[in-house]
């Protein structure tokens, strides 16, 4: 009985050591380990007060027709307004692979807005894409906002056609399409907007896409 009692009382005590040895390394690790870093980004500042064009809004006729210059801009009544688009066909495989929907965004740029008008003021409802190749209008393509950013007056949104309803156009690849722009407005009002001519891809491979900037470079009213 004695041997096997002095190998328990030396196997208590191994283990004693190797438990005092284990307990600063554990400790340093603690304290040694990386923590994550967590960025807040600053709170947006907002536009107050109640600009030039607002007070002329409730004057404007039921629907303007706008003229895009070569910049993307139109001013009117103190305000400026900038619409860029990108229009793509879709032919990527899958469950609906036979489909090839026609996909576009615009970034739409408004300034100066009140934090009051912020998210209802300025919305596109839909896109008209006339193809200059077959001389025809094609389907009228209902737009759903999907990301806004504001900074001092500043107001960009990104609109996208809603894709619950697919259209497959018969168009080539890298060809022109003509988009006409209908916006709604504060009281009501519609702008229909003629742009520049946008070429058409053809996806065939999704690429991470880059966040637009223009409204951050444009800077505040």
């Amino acid at each position: 009985m004695r041997p096997r009692a002095s190998i328990l009382l030396l196997t208590l005590l191994l283990a004693a050591c190797g438990s005092e040895k284990t307990a600063p390394e554990s400790t340093a690790k603690t304290e040694h380990a990386v923590k994550p870093t967590v960025t807040v980004p600053p709170a947006p500042q907002f536009y107050e007060g109640t600009p030039y064009w607002l007070t002329r809004s409730a004057h404007w006729p039921a629907v303007m027709e706008w003229t895009l210059g070569p910049e993307g801009e139109y001013v009117f009544d103190s305000l400026t307004l900038r619409l860029s688009g990108k229009v793509l066909q879709s032919f990527i495989s899958g469950p609906k692979g036979k489909e090839h929907p026609l996909m576009c965004w615009f970034d739409l740029s408004v300034r100066p807005i009140p934090r009051k008008l912020i998210g209802y003021s300025f919305n596109i409802d839909s896109v008209v894409f006339h193809d200059p190749i077959k001389k025809r209008r094609l389907r009228s393509l209902p737009m759903l906002s999907s990301e806004r950013h504001t900074e001092m007056g500043v107001v960009r949104t990104t609109f996208s056609n809603n894709l619950a309803v697919l259209y497959t156009p018969d168009l080539e690849e890298d060809q022109p399409l003509e988009p006409t722009v209908y916006i709604t407005s504060v009281e009501k009002k519609t702008i229909k907007v003629t742009m520049a001519p946008i070429t058409c891809t053809f996806l065939r491979q999704i690429k991470p896409e880059e966040t637009p900037t223009d409204s951050l470079q444009w800077g505040p009213s």
